[in-house]
């Protein structure tokens, strides 16, 4: 059984079908190009139905990439509204102003820690203002892997911002 040969007769196909799952000629391009990865990894297997089995692969790489791209969205959103509430701030009141140097200074350390790889996409994305596809060719990577550098790494962020607020929290209560 030939998995290649089996993905490139189902290919046009496929791809039609991940343009309607995901409404995005580029995200089912993406996808596609995963199961490419995928199936040419496959080595002999009894399977009933090859194609059957291409498309249940399909399938649910379209729901990951659903999720991390919701999970992105949500922390772009998050980050993009504190960006919005900084700018449009006054000057703070001094305890503010703290408070905002040690959040920075908990992210600073959040982004430092994090693998090298996803840093740098993770900087190059938010404050080099890069596209993705720049970045992948720049880190010699796929688009999914710096869309997944740049979702860890706001995870990340969050996640530390979330441990300083609980501990900030409980320094407020005693």
């Amino acid at each position: 059984m030939d998995w290649l040969s089996i993905f490139n007769e189902n290919r046009t196909e496929l791809l039609h079908y991940l343009q309607g799952r995901l409404k995005s000629d580029a995200d089912a391009q993406d996808v596609l190009q995963e199961i490419y990865l995928r199936t040419s990894r496959l080595k002999a297997k009894d399977v009933n139905n090859p194609k059957a089995y291409i498309y249940k692969i399909a399938n649910n790489l379209a729901i990951d990439y659903q999720r991390s791209n919701s999970s992105y969205s949500r922390l772009k959103q998050n980050l993009e509204q504190s960006h919005t509430d900084a700018d449009t701030a006054t000057e703070p009141a001094p305890d503010r102003a703290y408070e905002a140097q040690q959040r920075l200074s908990v992210l600073k350390e959040a982004i430092d820690s994090l693998p090298t790889k996803c840093r740098r996409a993770f900087i190059l994305h938010r404050f080099g203002r890069k596209k993705v596809a720049e970045i992948a060719k720049e880190l010699g990577v796929g688009k999914n892997s710096v869309e997944k550098y740049i979702i860890r790494a706001m995870r990340e962020c969050s996640a530390a911002i979330d441990r300083y607020e609980a501990a900030s929290r409980r320094v407020d209560d005693k």
